[in-house]
């Protein structure tokens, strides 16, 4: 059973939905390990796991597999713009595949930083990439020299910079190192600021 839901943006989610799991907790102040262990060996929760084959939500088509939700947006010439999603590789929009892992990733994000949010020689783009693997970010309109910089200790400040390349319309690089579980700056070569700085993507 899925719930799905669009967001102003055009931003359009899909999520495992508990309609039918019956809650009958024990209640109480606090948590009693044997009773909800209990519970849950004569209730057991229902799968992560989500299957979309040619699902139908808010206008569009949708072929995908993951787990836990789904998160994506198109732009106005139909490629993906922006996606979160867990345990998983690609996914289908309105007839177009988007392959952006060469094995599933427990967690894949990315998305524009929104113009209100843009600093001067600050990023464009943002990614966020657990698990290891190349990754190909459809990343249509960004400059052809564009740099990846992980975040540093402190949020929005400038980390090391992670080997990347544009092909076409993708940005690729490795999951691997510093590249992976954290959020990963993508700023244009040519605004890129010293290592010392702030990546500004705020």
């Amino acid at each position: 059973m899925a719930f799905s839901n669009r967001f102003p943006n055009g931003a359009v989610a899909v999520a495992r939905h508990l309609r039918e799991l019956e809650e009958d907790w024990h209640g109480g102040f606090a948590r009693d390990k044997a009773k909800d262990q209990a519970y849950l060996v004569s209730n057991p929760p229902p799968t992560e796991a989500i299957r979309l084959d040619g699902f139908k939500v808010a206008g569009h088509d949708v072929t995908y597999a993951g787990t836990q939700a789904v998160v994506f947006r198109v732009d106005a010439a139909g490629r993906l713009a922006a996606f979160a999603g867990a345990a998983c590789k690609e996914i289908t929009v309105d007839g177009r595949t988007t392959r952006f892992a060469d094995r599933d990733l427990p967690l894949v994000i990315w998305s524009p930083v929104a113009e209100e949010c843009r600093v001067k020689g600050g990023a464009v783009f943002q990614v966020r990439v657990n698990g290891a693997g190349t990754v190909r970010i459809p990343a249509a309109g960004l400059p052809a020299n564009v740099r990846l910089i992980a975040e540093g200790t402190t949020a929005g400040s400038r980390g090391v910079e992670i080997p990347c390349r544009i092909e076409g319309e993708s940005l690729i690089f490795e999951a691997k190192g510093p590249a992976v579980g954290r959020w990963l700056y993508v700023v244009p070569a040519a605004a890129a600021q010293p290592a010392s700085q702030p990546a500004g993507a705020k």
